[in-house]
């Protein structure tokens, strides 16, 4: 079976350092576009878990909205139909272990989302399911979402990152080079294949 697809749908910004501190609770209203310093502690990072009921039933609501163009869900998991549906959507990528997903919030609002899935044998990583709020593209929150999570697997020890983005999205390829991601192959459905190593 291919993997899931982590693919920019946005446009972003050169990356410069941020900050982000603690824990707030989810919720899942999503606020409108606003512009800010890069290192403004208002973002936070947080994990959440499709596995937990509360978190899968405010992602469930931020995916639907998110997800409403048939193009921005193929670009982001090409194996999904449109409507976005959440029981597909963990179906097809979330009931293997080694799984986390990490969401950028604003305000307590969840504005994006990455998902990862470790693989500690071999020490390698793959990433998926990049995807941001479309009031909140262009300002660099895909880069912010990527970084972080780099960062963590390279504490880790995970020496390897892979990931799929699908052909056509420019944006993503660029993001991914810019970050020293490397075209490897096509998948069976056609999605480029890439990959990093971080030492």
């Amino acid at each position: 079976m291919d993997r899931p697809s982590l693919n920019l749908v946005i446009g972003v910004n050169g990356f410069i350092s941020y900050e982000f501190s603690a824990i707030n609770p989810l919720q899942s209203r999503t606020e409108t576009r606003v512009n800010f310093p890069m290192n403004d502690t208002a973002y936070r990072i947080e994990t959440v878990s499709y596995q937990n009921t509360e978190d899968r039933r405010i992602l469930e609501a931020c995916l639907t909205n998110w997800l409403k163009n048939p193009k921005t869900l193929q670009f982001t998991d090409p194996r999904m139909r449109f409507p976005f549906r959440i029981k597909n959507w963990v179906n097809l990528s979330y009931h293997q272990h080694g799984i986390t997903t990490y969401t950028i919030k604003y305000h307590r609002w969840i504005i994006g989302h990455i998902s990862v899935k470790t693989e500690m044998e071999s020490m390698s990583a793959h990433l998926f399911h990049l995807i941001i709020d479309p009031s909140h593209r262009r300002q660099g929150h895909a880069e912010r979402l990527l970084v972080h999570v780099e960062n963590i697997l390279q504490g880790k020890g995970i020496s390897r990152i892979t990931l799929n983005t699908v052909q056509k999205n420019e944006p993503a390829k660029s993001l991914y080079l810019k970050y020293g991601y490397n075209e490897s192959g096509t998948t069976g459905i056609g999605s480029l294949k890439m990959e990093k190593t971080l030492f």
